[in-house]
C-alpha cells in the first residue's frame, strides 16, 4: 500500500539524540543573549536602537521561533505518538524552554507597550522602519493588555498546567481507544477513535450505526474528565481575560487575528439569517438518500452506493494536476512536500484529523493526514497543501516577523485550493458520481460555513453562561450545543442521544473562537475563485495574497482581495443555493421522478 511518512531524521536521529539537549541549550543561550543586550537599551526612546532591536528579533525568529529546531522536532513527534511517555517527557521539556524564552523576552514588548500613543503612531509611519511598520502596529494595539514581566512569567509558568495538560489528557484518552464493531454481515471491525468517525459514512447502515454507538460510548466513558477539562478551559479563559483586561471573551481573538469585531459579527449574522439554506439542503439530502430523516452521524453520508475510492496516490495525482493547471509553481511546492514532509496513514496513538504545521521561516513545512481513501481525504490533501503553499510563498517574500497568517485569512488559501479541486471533479464527472461529488461539496460548504458559525455561537453562549454560573455540567453544555447544532440542521437531522456530547472531541473549542475563520476563509475564497475563473489575470492578486503574511493589516488584505464585504457573503450563499438546485435537478434526471 502506497503511503507517505514524515522524514524527521533530517532533524535528529531519534528522541534520544544528545544533540537535542545541546540545541535546546543553544536556543536558550540565544534568548539570554537578546535579553542581556536589550535589557538596558534605549530602544523605546531611540529610533536607531529600535531598528537594531527589530533586526535582531527578525534574525532570532527566523531560526528560533517557538523554540526552533529541537522544539519543532519534538512537537512533530507528539502528533505521531500521543501515548509515548518519552514524547510526553520531551514535550514538557520544550514547553519549559518556550516559557523561559517568553519570560526572557517579554520585557521588550512590555516596554514597547508603554511608549505613548502619540509616539507609537509616529514610529509606525517612520520611513526608516517601513519594513517593520505592521509588526509595530500589531505590538502597539496590545499595549493595554500586556502584563508586567513578573506577572507574565507567572502566567507562562502556570499556563500549561492550567490548560494545555488538561486538553492533551482528554485527546490522549480518546486517541488510545480501540473498539470492535460489527457490520450487517456480522464481520467484526477493529477501529481506533479516528477510524470510527470514518465509518459514519459507510453505506452499510448497521456498521455506521454501530460505529456511532461506539463513538458515543467512548465520549460517555470519558465525560467526567471532559466536563472537568472544559470547565477548566472556560475558567482559565475567564481569568486570563480579567488579568489582561479584556472586556469580553472574543476580544483577544479579534485582536490577535487583526480582524474587526463588526466584520466577524456581520458575517455570522448574515449566515445565521440564511440558515434556511442549510436546512433545505438536509431536507433534500434525506430524500435523495431515501431516508425520512438523517441521523446526526449521517450528515456526511454519500449518495453513491459504494462511494468511489480515492487512494492516496490517485488523490495526490488529482491534486497535483489541478494545482498545475492554476500555476505550475503550486504543483511544484506540493511535489516538494512529497519527499518526507507528509504523513498519511492513520494509526493508533496518532493525532486525528489533518494539519499543516510550520513554526519558523527557516524550518520546513509538514502536513499530517489520516487518509482513508475517501473523497473527503482527497479534498483534505488539497486543503492542507493550500496551507503549505501559503507558507512557502510567504517564505519567499516576507521577513521572519511576518511569517504567519492570522486565522481571519489563514483559511482562505486552503479553502480556495480545495474548492478548485472539487470543482474540477464535478466538471469531469457525470451521473451518480457527479451527484455524489456535488452533494459532498455542499456538505463541506454547509459544514465550513453554517456549522462553524453555529460552533462560534455555541462558544459565545457557553462562555457567557459560565460567567453567570461558574461551573457547567455536561448536561448544560450539551443543551447549548444541541440548540446551536439544530439551528442550522433543522428538523431533517435528528439530534440523537449521545450527539449532545460531540462538543467533547472538538479541539477548536479549546483554541477560543478560532472557528469563525473557517466560515470567513471559505466565503472569501469563493469570491476569489469566482474572480479567477472570470479573469485569469486575477491570479496575480491571488499570488500576492499568498505571499503577504502579516505584513499588512488584515482589513487591508481582505479589501485588496474583495472590496465590499456584503457582496462576499451574498456570493458565497448564492453559490450554495445554486449547487443545491443543481443537485436537485441532477437527481431528478437520474431518478426520473420528482422529489
Amino acid at each position: 500500500m502506497y503511503s507517505l511518512k514524515w522524514n524527521l531524521s533530517q532533524f535528529y536521529k531519534s528522541l534520544d539524540d544528545e544533540q537535542i539537549d545541546k540545541d535546546i541549550s543553544l536556543v536558550l543561550k540565544e534568548g539570554k543573549r537578546l535579553h542581556d543586550k536589550y535589557l538596558t537599551s534605549d530602544f523605546d526612546s531611540n529610533l536607531k536602537s529600535l531598528k537594531v532591536l527589530l533586526i535582531d528579533l527578525e534574525s532570532f525568529d527566523n531560526k528560533y521561533s517557538y523554540g526552533g529546531k529541537p522544539s519543532y522536532y519534538i512537537y512533530l513527534n507528539q502528533f505521531l505518538d500521543q501515548e509515548s511517555v518519552k514524547v510526553k517527557a520531551r514535550y514538557s521539556q520544550i514547553e519549559k524552554l518556550n516559557i523561559e524564552l517568553s519570560s526572557l523576552l517579554h520585557f521588550i514588548y512590555e516596554r514597547l507597550s508603554k511608549i505613548p500613543e502619540s509616539k507609537q503612531e509616529i514610529l509606525v509611519n517612520d520611513s526608516s522602519l517601513k519594513e517593520y511598520s505592521n509588526y509595530l502596529r500589531n505590538v502597539f494595539k496590545f499595549s493595554k493588555h500586556i502584563l508586567s514581566n513578573e506577572k507574565e512569567e507567572v502566567v507562562n509558568e502556570l499556563s500549561d498546567m492550567a490548560s494545555g495538560s488538561w486538553n492533551r489528557l482528554l485527546e490522549s484518552l480518546h486517541s488510545s481507544e480501540v473498539v470492535k464493531v460489527k457490520d450487517s454481515k456480522g464481520k467484526t471491525h477493529t477501529l481506533n477513535f479516528e477510524k470510527l468517525t470514518d465509518r459514519f459514512n459507510s453505506p452499510d447502515k448497521v456498521l455506521r450505526d454501530n460505529a456511532s454507538l461506539a463513538f458515543n460510548e467512548i465520549l460517555l466513558k470519558h465525560s467526567k474528565v471532559a466536563e472537568a477539562e472544559f470547565n477548566n478551559t472556560l475558567q482559565y479563559k475567564a481569568k486570563m481575560d480579567k488579568i489582561k483586561k479584556y472586556s469580553y471573551p472574543e476580544e483577544s481573538r479579534y485582536l490577535s487575528d487583526d480582524v474587526e469585531k463588526e466584520f466577524v459579527e456581520d458575517m455570522c449574522d448574515y449566515v445565521k439569517k440564511y440558515n434556511t439554506v442549510s436546512k433545505d439542503y438536509y431536507t433534500l439530502k434525506a430524500k435523495v438518500l431515501g431516508l425520512k430523516k438523517l441521523k446526526y452521524h449521517e450528515r456526511g453520508l454519500s449518495f453513491e452506493k459504494g462511494e468511489s475510492k480515492f487512494d492516496l496516490k490517485k488523490s495526490i495525482d488529482i491534486v497535483k494536476n489541478v494545482f498545475n493547471t492554476i500555476d505550475p509553481k503550486f504543483e511544484g511546492i506540493l511535489h516538494k512536500f512529497l519527499s518526507g514532509n507528509i504523513d498519511s496513514e492513520s494509526k493508533k496513538g496518532k493525532s486525528g484529523g489533518a494539519y499543516c504545521i510550520n513554526v519558523a521561516k527557516s524550518l520546513p513545512t509538514f502536513i499530517l493526514l489520516n487518509h482513508h481513501d475517501k473523497l473527503h481525504d482527497l479534498l483534505t490533501i488539497a486543503h492542507e497543501a493550500g496551507h503549505g503553499i501559503n507558507s512557502e510563498m510567504m517564505k519567499e517574500t516576507q521577513n521572519a516577523l511576518y511569517f504567519s497568517t492570522p486565522p481571519a485569512t489563514a483559511e482562505i488559501a486552503s479553502t480556495f485550493f480545495e474548492d478548485m479541486v472539487v470543482d474540477n471533479l464535478i466538471e469531469n464527472s457525470k451521473g451518480v458520481k457527479k451527484l455524489n461529488i456535488l452533494l459532498k461539496k455542499i456538505d463541506m460548504d454547509v459544514s465550513s460555513i453554517f456549522r462553524q458559525v453555529a460552533f462560534f455561537n455555541f462558544e459565545r453562549e457557553v462562555h457567557a453562561l459560565f460567567k453567570l454560573k461558574h461551573y457547567l455540567s455536561n448536561k448544560e453544555i450539551g443543551e447549548v450545543f444541541t440548540k446551536h447544532m439544530s439551528s442550522y440542521m433543522g428538523s431533517s437531522v435528528t439530534q440523537d442521544k449521545g450527539s449532545e456530547n460531540w462538543w467533547m472531541y472538538v479541539p477548536h473549542f479549546r483554541m477560543y473562537f478560532y472557528v469563525y475563520s473557517y466560515s470567513m476563509g471559505l466565503m472569501i475564497a469563493k469570491y476569489m475563485k469566482a474572480k479567477y475563473k472570470k479573469d485569469k489575470k486575477y491570479l496575480k492578486n491571488i499570488k500576492e495574497f499568498l505571499s503577504t503574511g502579516t505584513s499588512l493589516p488584515t482589513s487591508e488584505v481582505i479589501k485588496k482581495l474583495t472590496g465590499d464585504k456584503d457582496h462576499i457573503w451574498k456570493m458565497a450563499i448564492d453559490e450554495i443555493k445554486s449547487n443545491i438546485n443543481d443537485a436537485n435537478k441532477l437527481y431528478k434526471e437520474i431518478n426520473g421522478s420528482q422529489l
